[in-house]
């Protein structure tokens, strides 16, 4: 029996969560994960039709609420209120995981996503540091509620601020928040990180969550990344939390082309999602 938990996101199936009802629920209960991601970039979720729909699943499925930062909402802005709007975000993200029985919000809440800023070293630091602030006091309204949070490092084209985990690592440090980790997702330490191995080795006990796909964002063990050696360096780690599916449907025209989503990558969304679950069971044991 493997060590690991196995999540999937609502994003492989919909862009909107709440699509027919949370149905997703269904499918990733039927295909055999023990966990779910429920993003939203609003924290509009309705936790009723959620709670209902994970108590009649015939195997119990455990909810992760994924967030992101968004141009009204950043708690990495120059601008007060902006940053105001980014907090009260991530206190509603945490409000409806308590709701849900959910300790864990992840996600890149730290900034909006697809920011685009240049910087110099100097004004890089200024910008950490007062997101860090920002950031200590998520952690201690999440803590009131007994949810931890799991901060992303995105690829350049996704975000300016925390590329790679050395430099989450930096901002952890300054933020001093035990109950603030690291979400790794291998679609962007494809791109970021020299050696994805020494990367996850690295992010030690602050690694909380861990997002998986192929390079392409396809089916895992499909494509080109190192599947052994990237099991190998996790379990060297440590790490026993989620492993959870990341992608997204190519079949809506708004989501999908939000997420540059131009091309199916499975025959259908349910087959990628049982392909993707039978291989990680495979590799993560």
């Amino acid at each position: 029996m493997s060590d690991y938990k196995f999540a999937v996101s609502a994003w492989i199936w919909y862009g909107n969560p709440a699509t027919n009802g949370y149905d997703f629920i269904d499918k990733a209960g039927e295909i055999g994960y023990d966990g779910i991601e429920i993003p939203t970039f609003d924290g509009n979720i309705d936790e009723k039709q959620i709670l209902d729909k994970l108590s009649s699943q015939k195997r119990k499925i455990e909810p992760v609420v994924v967030g992101g930062g968004s141009p009204d909402m950043d708690i990495s802005s120059e601008n007060e209120k902006i940053r105001e709007n980014g907090l009260n975000y991530i206190k509603k993200l945490v409000d409806k995981a308590s709701k849900i029985n959910s300790f864990l919000v992840c996600g890149p809440i730290y900034s909006a996503v697809g920011k685009s800023l240049y910087l110099t070293a100097e004004q890089r630091e200024r910008v950490i540091r007062r997101t860090a602030l920002e950031i200590r006091k998520a952690s201690e309204y999440a803590t009131g509620q007994g949810v931890d949070l799991a901060l992303e490092p995105l690829c350049r084209y996704d975000s300016y601020l925390i590329n790679t985990t050395a430099e989450m690592h930096h901002f952890l440090d300054l933020a001093e928040s035990e109950n603030v980790g690291i979400l790794l997702d291998t679609f962007h330490m494809n791109i970021e990180e020299r050696s994805m191995p020494e990367a996850i080795r690295l992010a030690g006990d602050r690694f909380r969550h861990f997002q998986v796909c192929e390079n392409d964002r396809g089916v895992p063990g499909k494509g080109s990344l190192d599947w052994k050696s990237i099991a190998a360096a996790t379990e060297k780690s440590g790490y026993k939390g989620w492993v959870s599916l990341e992608s997204f449907t190519p079949y809506e025209q708004e989501f999908s082309a939000i997420m540059r989503s131009w091309r199916p990558l499975s025959e259908t969304q349910d087959l990628f999602a049982s392909e993707g679950l039978n291989y990680l069971k495979k590799i993560f044991v």
